[in-house]
């Protein structure tokens, strides 16, 4: 039975929270583990808010070359049972860091031409099924599938929550406020966002038809475009400021809905609870859709997002309020 066990993930924000159900599955299996994670830089402060985690190593994936050695000093100060590749595609850099670790057994989903970085390959995601169904598949590969389950988690602390709280303040959101989180971003992923103007499009209708406040987020350098966004809705609606991630789960946490596009933060507020509609690409939407039951997707084609009618994000989004009990006016 492993005693220390390194898992790698050179991923992004989303991939990880959507690998939070594997590791929680890993945790119940081998409740006496120390359980390591090595990941980019940008990813490590949602890492804490992971608590099946011992101890976060961080990968400088973007200022590699000023602190690589003080990585390597801490890589290297372990000797591990089990090291797990979590990353779903092939990545250099992660079989690399699992090939570095000396770990017994290293072990990967099955990529070809990689057999020199692992002793294990796993054929899973054979058939583009839903990347919860291939981490099941891992579970049960570590003798885990009884403890494995789809639900994402991830927690935040009380500072964290405090921090949020004077968000809310700031754009005026009063306690048991009902509003609905509405994120049109991604924009350097052209092909994966949905139309701006249909986003203004459905924020009038919701703001018409509901008693939900809608407020707006983006991601970092991308208030502009938002703002774009929210004048072209004509509605009055809020942009709450870029906040730490572990903040953001929190702030997300109270909203009663999220709608957007196939982002980290759609999996970031499917963690924390909240009903999602979500627009997707046809890969994204089979491999990493929301899978609750009171969350709604979108599948559009594979070639952009942007076609899928105003009139079907109107459907979805009829489909979210049936499912949750809200009221339309």
């Amino acid at each position: 039975m492993p005693q220390n066990i390194l898992l790698v993930w050179i991923g992004k924000i989303g991939d990880f929270v959507v690998s939070t159900s594997f590791i929680r599955a890993l945790r119940k299996r081998y409740p006496d583990a120390n359980i390591t994670v090595v990941l980019s830089d940008f990813v490590a402060e949602l890492a804490h808010t992971v608590p099946e985690l011992d101890r976060i190593i961080v990968f400088p994936k973007k200022k590699i070359a000023k602190n690589l050695f003080p990585f390597l000093g801490t890589y290297f100060g372990k000797k591990w049972d089990l090291c797990i590749d979590l990353n779903p595609s092939r990545s250099t850099s992660a079989g690399w860091l699992t090939r570095l670790s000396g770990a017994k057994r290293r072990v990967s989903s099955f990529n070809e031409n990689c057999e020199k970085f692992y002793t294990e390959m796993i054929k899973v995601g054979v058939n583009q099924e839903h990347m919860l169904e291939i981490y099941k598949q891992f579970a049960e590969y570590f003798d885990a599938g009884d403890e494995f389950d789809y639900k994402l988690s991830i927690t935040f602390t009380d500072a964290d929550m405090a921090a949020a709280g004077k968000i809310f303040e700031q754009l005026d959101i009063k306690q048991d406020e009902k509003f609905a989180i509405v994120h049109p971003g991604n924009f350097s992923k052209p092909r994966s966002c949905w139309a701006a103007d249909k986003f203004a499009a459905l924020t009038a209708y919701l703001t018409e038809h509901s008693d939900f406040k809608p407020v707006f987020i983006s991601g970092p350098g991308e208030s502009e475009k938002v703002r774009d966004v929210i004048s072209q809705s004509g509605v009055s609606c809020a942009l709450a400021p870029n906040m730490p991630l572990p903040v953001l789960a929190a702030f997300l946490s109270k909203a009663s809905m999220f709608i957007g596009n196939s982002t980290g933060t759609l999996h970031i507020a499917e963690a924390v609870g909240v009903p999602t509609l979500s627009f997707n690409r046809a890969y994204s939407y089979d491999v990493w859709r929301p899978i609750t039951p009171k969350s709604v997707a979108i599948k559009g084609p594979e070639k952009e997002v942007g076609s899928i009618p105003l009139e079907e994000g109107v459907e979805g989004l009829k489909k979210l309020f049936e499912l949750n009990g809200y009221n339309f006016k």
